[in-house]
Formats: C-alpha cells, sequence, structure tokens
C-alpha cells in the first residue's frame, strides 16, 4: 500500500527563485516536484534523487507558482502529489532576507575581548555585506562590524572583560543603485571571559497536579538566546522558607514528582545556570496540593467485575497498556442475537416488522489481525396469508422458518484497549421454509445462496478474572438472491449483540 504524499510543504521565495521543502517519506529513493504557473501544475515535473529540498530558480520576479511534492517508492510506485502551494517571487528591490542561525562558533571562542560569530549562507542570494550590531544593552546597539558577502564567521573584538554583549546581524544588498538592509536575524546574549554575570531569572513556573501523588512542574527558562546558557535547576520542599531539595533538569522544561504523601502542599521555585556555573536568582514559588483524583465514574478500582470499558480519565488507567494480551486466545465460540430487516419490503405485509433472529457462532484467529468464522442461526416468524389478486390480508394463518449460515474471513484492528473493531466478507447458504395451515397449500422449502459484507467490534474483558469472556456488537448486510434461481432477496440487514468464550 502506498504511503501518503510528502507532508509540510513549505516554500521560501526570492526574487528569482523559490525553494520547496517537504518531509521526508519512508523508503523513498526519489520525489518528483511539479510546479507551473497556474494550479494545474503544467510544466515538466523536476526529479529530486533523495533530498527533502529543491530550489526552483530562474523564475520571474514578482510572480506567483505554484507547487506540490510527490514521492516514489521502491516497488510501489508513485504516491499522489502533496496539497497544492503557492508563493509568490519577490520583486527585484524587496529587502533581502536576514542571515539564519546566527550564534558562535563555539564556547571555547569566547574571551576576555573578543567573539567569533558565524550564521548560514543564503542560497541563491546576493548579498553584498553582512552587519554585525552590538551593545551593552537589549535591542540598542553602539558599534557595528561589516563583514564581506562571501564571509559567514567573523571575530568582533576589542571588547571589554567580564561583559555582557548584546549582538544581531543584518544583509545589505545592492539593488537599482539603492542599498537594501534586511531585517534583523536576532539577538544573541554574550558574556566575555571570565564570567561572573548569572543568566535572567526564568521568566515562568508553573505546577499541578497531574496524577496520584504526582505533581508535574513546568518551567518557561527564558534564557534560549543566551550562548552559554546551560539548564534550570527546581527547587523544592514542604516548607516555602526552607525549600531543600533540588533537581537539575537542564533544558528540559518539566520536571515529575512522584510518590508524595496525600493532602501535602509542596513549593517549587526555579533558577537558570550557565556554563560557568554562575545562578540566577530565583523565581517567585508555587505551590501544589496533592489531592485524591477521581473521575464521574469514580476510581478504576471500584470496578472489580465484570466490567468491559473503564474510567478514561482520572485514574492511572489512563494511558495503561493492557494488562494482558487480548488476542491470546486463538479459539471464540458465543451466541448473539437481535432484529432482521428484510431487503424485500413486501415481507412486511406477511409477517409484520418482529423478527428476531439469534445465532451460535465460532471464530478462529489466523494472525493477530486476521480471522475466519462459520456461524448459523434461527428465526421464525408468523403471519398472514394474502389474497394474489387484490393483495389483501387473509385469516389463514402462514408461518416463515429461516436458518441462515455463513462464513467470513476477517480483518481486526484495535480502536483503544481491550475493544476491536472487524469488518468481513463471505457466502451464505440459508435455508428457508414457508408453511401454512391451508391444506390446498403446498410449503415451499428452499437452499438459497449469496453473500455477505460486516462490521462491528469485540469488547475483551477487563478484569483479568472474567478475560476469557466478552461481548460482540454487529452489523451484517446479506444478499442472498444467488445460486438458487430464486425470484427474491430473502437477504438483508442483521443488528446483533451478543457474548463469547475464548479459550
Amino acid at each position: 500500500m502506498l504511503p501518503d504524499p510528502p507532508a509540510n510543504v513549505s516554500l521560501t521565495p526570492d526574487v528569482d527563485a523559490i525553494t520547496i521543502e517537504w518531509d521526508s517519506v519512508a523508503n523513498a529513493n526519489v520525489y518528483y516536484v511539479h510546479w507551473g504557473p497556474t494550479s494545474q501544475l503544467r510544466e515538466d515535473r523536476v526529479r529530486v534523487e533523495t533530498e527533502t529540498e529543491y530550489t526552483k530558480a530562474g523564475l520571474a520576479p514578482d510572480t506567483e507558482y505554484f507547487f506540490a511534492v510527490s514521492a516514489e517508492i521502491e516497488f510501489l510506485g508513485e504516491t499522489d502529489k502533496s496539497e497544492i502551494q503557492s508563493a509568490k517571487t519577490l520583486p527585484e528591490d524587496t529587502d533581502p532576507e536576514p542571515p539564519r542561525n546566527f550564534w558562535i562558533t563555539r564556547l571555547d571562542d569566547i574571551t576576555g575581548d573578543s567573539v567569533r560569530l558565524r550564521w548560514d549562507e543564503r542560497p541563491d542570494s546576493d548579498i553584498d555585506t553582512y552587519v554585525i550590531h552590538y551593545g551593552e544593552a537589549p535591542g540598542q546597539y553602539d558599534a557595528e562590524v561589516g563583514v564581506a558577502g562571501s564571509v559567514v564567521q567573523a571575530t568582533v573584538d576589542g571588547l571589554s572583560s567580564n561583559t555582557r554583549y548584546y549582538f544581531n546581524i543584518s544583509a545589505v544588498t545592492e539593488s537599482n543603485g539603492e542599498m537594501l538592509e534586511s531585517e534583523m536575524a536576532g539577538e544573541i546574549v554574550v558574556d566575555t571571559r571570565p564570567d561572573t554575570l548569572p543568566p535572567e531569572i526564568p521568566d515562568k513556573i508553573t505546577g499541578r497536579l497531574s496524577g496520584e501523588e504526582e505533581i508535574t512542574i513546568r518551567a518557561d527558562p527564558g534564557n534560549e538566546n543566551m550562548v552559554d546558557y546551560k539548564g534550570v535547576v527546581i527547587y523544592y520542599g514542604r516548607n516555602a522558607d526552607a525549600m531543600t531539595d533540588s533537581a537539575d533538569i537542564e533544558k528540559r522544561d518539566i520536571y515529575v514528582l512522584t510518590g508524595l504523601p496525600p493532602q501535602s502542599t509542596w513549593y517549587f521555585k526555579a533558577a537558570a545556570y550557565d556554563d560557568a556555573g554562575n545562578e540566577s536568582e530565583p523565581t517567585d514559588p508555587v505551590s501544589v496540593t496533592v489531592e485524591e483524583i477521581e473521575s464521574y465514574t469514580g476510581r478504576f478500582d471500584d470496578f472489580t467485575g465484570g466490567c468491559f470499558v473503564g474510567s478514561l480519565s482520572g485514574s492511572r488507567q489512563e494511558n495503561r497498556k493492557p494488562a494482558y494480551d487480548v488476542t491470546e486466545n486463538k479459539h471464540k465460540v458465543g451466541i448473539s442475537g437481535g432484529y432482521y430487516l428484510p431487503a424485500e419490503t413486501g415481507f412486511d405485509d406477511f409477517y409484520g416488522h418482529n423478527n428476531y433472529p439469534f445465532f451460535l457462532f465460532y471464530e478462529r484467529n489466523l494472525h493477530r489481525h486476521w480471522s475466519v468464522d462459520a456461524k448459523a442461526g434461527y428465526m421464525r416468524s408468523s403471519g398472514k396469508m394474502r389474497t394474489a389478486g387484490e393483495d389483501r390480508e387473509t385469516t389463514v394463518d402462514a408461518t416463515y422458518t429461516m436458518i441462515p449460515t455463513s462464513a467470513s474471513i476477517n480483518f481486526k484492528y484495535p480502536i483503544v484497549p481491550y475493544v476491536w473493531g472487524f469488518v468481513g466478507v463471505g457466502p451464505d447458504f440459508w435455508y428457508i421454509r414457508e408453511t401454512s395451515d391451508l391444506e390446498t397449500f403446498d410449503s415451499v422449502d428452499k437452499w438459497v445462496g449469496g453473500y455477505h459484507g460486516r462490521a462491528g467490534i469485540w469488547l475483551y474483558n477487563m478484569d483479568k478474572r472474567y478475560r476469557q469472556w466478552g461481548m460482540l456488537f454487529e452489523t451484517q448486510y446479506s444478499v442472498v438472491d444467488r445460486f438458487g434461481k430464486n425470484d427474491i432477496d430473502v437477504g438483508g440487514w442483521l443488528f446483533l449483540i451478543g457474548g463469547f468464550y475464548s479459550f
């Protein structure tokens, strides 16, 4: 089966080019970029070997183009095209794009009076100059250094030791005799050596009860643009004035504390630290009380037997894997019953709407997702015969007996733990008998055949003591007017509910 087409297709326009990027597709050996000036994509597609990026150059400025991407899977063929995306190339006098990934080359390149910076080269662009801006206050740059457009690294020197600097960078290009400057790439923070300056206080810390005897703490460090930022320390305890325990969560943003006693209150605060070991002032403390958790239907442990579906929230059962494999038993036997809705509406005139068959069934697993089954049923309906000419009800009693039998091959799939859906198809072979109290009426006995489609769900018991028992909900539609040369279709809809025992 072919996978879905490439996802997350994005377009980055330039003056005379558009760069297309997309997510990779498993086992794809070739991608095709389809493009054109209209959404019909009538230009020749472009073959891209294994890469997930392609730049279509030679385009007209200030013009809209349309793109889609497909993938070729070895031995399977080509996927559908992705959703069509469009982008407009930039006008010729548009400001250039700012440099990307502006950062330091490495921590060892920070000294007492200099720092070495780097950025990514802009493909298919014509940058004349990069300008590095810097100062000692955020967003306030009182110095700058120009770098040739062909260079992607530069050392800024003449700095003061043990001082915090704020750096940014822009790109400059010439267009029609005018120098155009891009927006800033994004500010970074650098502390020159020796570094005794702590990071900023984390922006925020929050806590919530996330489970029984469990609290989840989330910290927003707010120092991501500091080049030597190292992480966050969470301090916690049961006394707001003496938090004696701590946890270094580094650059993770959450910390989970478990095994807490019920009805206890815990206090938390966070501090950021850098590569030199400098630590910021802590945040204001937050508190969380460990309370007992319950849901609308009660605790999972309250359901001690006979339950097929447990609480979906507020208990440890959430996200828990099944305690046992519901497919470990290969065989099922069971009984089901329900309602029969015949395909031929004329049946109601004779025997009415009250048709309730029941079935015995057996199923055998062939594979985790495949099975075969056989079932046989019984239904008996009573009614009145009709007149042949005017089709009126008489007082003559009639009885209709049906013994439907069928076999199916089924595909099964888990919906949630302990609940599996299935679809199936197979042949039908039904015995029907119609009798009457009228002596001149000859009974009708006939075997007729056909086929059916079915769908439903298996509900397995969550209680280990009764794991072999479960329930079945099923609907089936049978076409039974084949093989026996019968003039009417005696099939129709079956709506069934039943129980089973697996072994």
